[in-house]
């Protein structure tokens, strides 16, 4: 996986020539909490809690549920949220946990608390808000080998953090700064955290890209086939730092080159119009 460490590098040391790496902590003395989508339009789930845990309520933060040993199916009704067995008449009520224990949803651990909104079609949209270093933590690995060299993990670990304060500037109107899948960073909660990759993360701890004094956006990939392209040709940024160059570190990797196999037919269906492509 040579590639990508190098071109993780490669794009640290392009943005260090025109952006300022910060060292500094990017939130001061008090972290910031980023909203992950961890499940969208979901009409029920598995909620697990050890210990002592409450329910709150989204708007006002009023305590509407103090109990312990938490196992149960969440759904939506008619009036509100429903949580072993209570009927809370809240369309948003936040999910804590009392001593600081991982909250399992669907089998799978996530730290800090979980949000659950009632949409309008009756479903639930779920949300994971959570501290943004335990965030990095939770990516990390789906984003990098966790026996990469360290160097590359603290770099993507930057990447990964730049991209998600960047997020979050850009969506506080929004229910959520971002989702647990690739159309973010794919996102596994405490389940996927890995010693070397929280290091990784500790080490790195608040520094992200800027350029003339602003957060970049950091998109980042791990194969080009040769040749980057401007940002600006897909989303709204136009900034030195993410123009296209010319790329030979990814030339190693299997996707480099790739290609498919269509029959004759289906080619002249796409031709003629009939077939979207």
């Amino acid at each position: 996986m040579k590639y990508t460490f190098k071109k993780i590098w490669l794009l640290l040391f392009m943005s260090c020539l025109n952006c300022m790496l910060l060292s500094a902590n990017v939130y001061g003395q008090t972290e910031q909490y980023i909203r992950v989508a961890i499940l969208q339009d979901a009409p029920s789930l598995n909620l697990k809690i050890s210990g002592i845990c409450e329910v709150l309520d989204g708007p006002t933060g009023a305590v509407l549920y103090r109990g312990k040993n938490l196992n149960t199916t969440v759904t939506a009704y008619k009036g509100g949220i429903l949580i072993a067995g209570n009927n809370f008449a809240s369309r948003q009520v936040l999910v804590r946990s009392g001593d600081q224990s991982p909250i399992v949803i669907n089998g799978r651990l996530f730290s800090g608390d979980i949000g659950l909104i009632k949409k309008d079609g009756g479903h639930l949209l779920v949300l994971n808000i959570i501290g943004l270093e335990d965030y990095v933590k939770g990516i990390l690995y789906h984003e990098a080998s966790h026996y990469w060299p360290m160097d590359a993990l603290r770099a993507q670990a930057v990447v990964s953090r730049t991209y998600a304060v960047y997020q979050m500037q850009e969506n506080k109107s929004r229910d959520f700064d971002v989702t647990c899948d690739i159309y973010s960073q794919v996102y596994g909660g405490k389940t996927s955290e890995r010693f070397r990759t929280n290091e990784a993360v500790d080490d790195t701890r608040g520094q992200i890209l800027t350029y003339e004094g602003k957060i970049i956006p950091a998109y980042f990939h791990a194969t080009c086939g040769g040749h980057t392209q401007d940002a600006s040709l897909l989303w709204n940024v136009n900034i030195a730092p993410l123009k296209g160059v010319i790329c030979v570190f990814c030339k190693d990797s299997p996707h480099f080159r790739w290609h498919d196999t269509l029959p004759l037919a289906e080619i002249e269906k796409k031709l003629s119009g009939q077939v979207t492509i």
